[in-house]
């Protein structure tokens, strides 16, 4: 995991070694191993929703199991990522997800970047 000398998270993309990351969002995937369905729970803004969708179209970020994701945004290079937990065969995966960028108060979805952890 990118982190400076005094354990905060830094960006995955600009590196820069001062923390400027605000997390706004935390999405829980919950989901019986292989179902086709998995209940997502997203909390932003001090709201919570809660539905029920298809696994293939939700963004969990595991292939078999439960996840979670929690969004971040750079004050420096305005990147948009999320930081996601995967379970999978006994083993908990990290990994960052670039999600866009913010530019004029808009989000640009953009590829996903991998990150070991």
């Amino acid at each position: 995991m990118l982190c400076n000398n005094s354990n905060e998270l830094i960006c995955p993309h600009c590196r820069e070694k001062y923390s400027y990351l605000h997390h706004d969002q935390v999405t829980v995937y919950s989901r019986d191993e292989d179902s086709p369905r998995v209940t997502k729970t997203v909390v932003r803004d001090h709201l919570a929703e809660i539905s029920t969708i298809d696994n293939d179209t939700s963004g969990n970020p595991s292939s078999r199991r439960d996840g979670v994701a929690i969004r971040f945004w750079c004050e420096l290079c305005h990147t948009i990522s999320e930081l996601t937990f995967a379970q999978h065969k006994g083993v908990t995966q990290l990994e960052w997800r670039k999600i866009g960028r913010i530019a004029d108060n808009h989000f640009i979805v953009a590829e996903h970047i991998k990150r070991s952890a």
